[in-house]
């Protein structure tokens, strides 16, 4: 009974840490965001808006073997912030690591037309329609990035502590199994 529990506790501690590298991913790239990119036609913009929403999202999804986090870590006191996560989590799984028809539409745009990003359109062209998040939306984000990495980093570390504090460890750096 001991070591099912230990093993559990084990493959918990994985899940918050890669959880918490995850979102220090997201939470750095918002600050990258929000110090390099003003505008919706930076060339950026959508590189970094895909690369925060795919690492907030990636412990809340299927992972192998383990799975997602667990639920807790997806509610918030802070309305903004739940809805926020929300928002991330669909997009991540409708629009960014996956195409859904209802937000990637394709459109082919005539020679002659007007284009709202590319101006007049000098031949035959096509476009994928993605979703822009506002700038100001970034910066929610980010406090949802701290909130969250703050609770997973406390968690962690409890965990961590829980596991290896008073264990007779190799003097190295070595992998957590279970």
């Amino acid at each position: 009974m001991f070591s099912f529990i230990y093993l559990n506790k084990k493959k918990e501690l994985y899940k918050l840490l890669v959880a918490r590298s995850d979102i220090l991913a997201a939470h750095t790239t918002c600050d990258y965001f929000l110090a390099n990119v003003k505008d919706m036609k930076h060339q950026l913009y959508f590189p970094l808006q895909s690369a925060i929403i795919v690492s907030y999202g990636r412990p809340f999804s299927d992972n192998k073997p383990l799975g997602p986090l667990k639920n807790k870590w997806g509610k918030f006191q802070d309305q903004q912030l739940q809805k926020m996560h929300n928002d991330l989590l669909e997009l991540r799984n409708k629009m960014i690591a996956h195409s859904d028809h209802e937000h990637r539409k394709a459109h082919i745009i005539p020679k002659g037309a007007s284009h709202p990003v590319l101006g007049k359109i000098k031949r035959l062209s096509a476009s994928v329609s993605s979703k822009a998040l506002p700038i100001e939306r970034f910066q929610i984000i980010r406090r949802l990035c701290f909130d969250l990495n703050t609770r997973l980093n406390q968690e962690a570390d409890k965990q961590l502590e829980e596991l290896f504090e008073n264990k007779d460890l190799p003097p190295k750096e070595f992998e957590l199994s279970w």
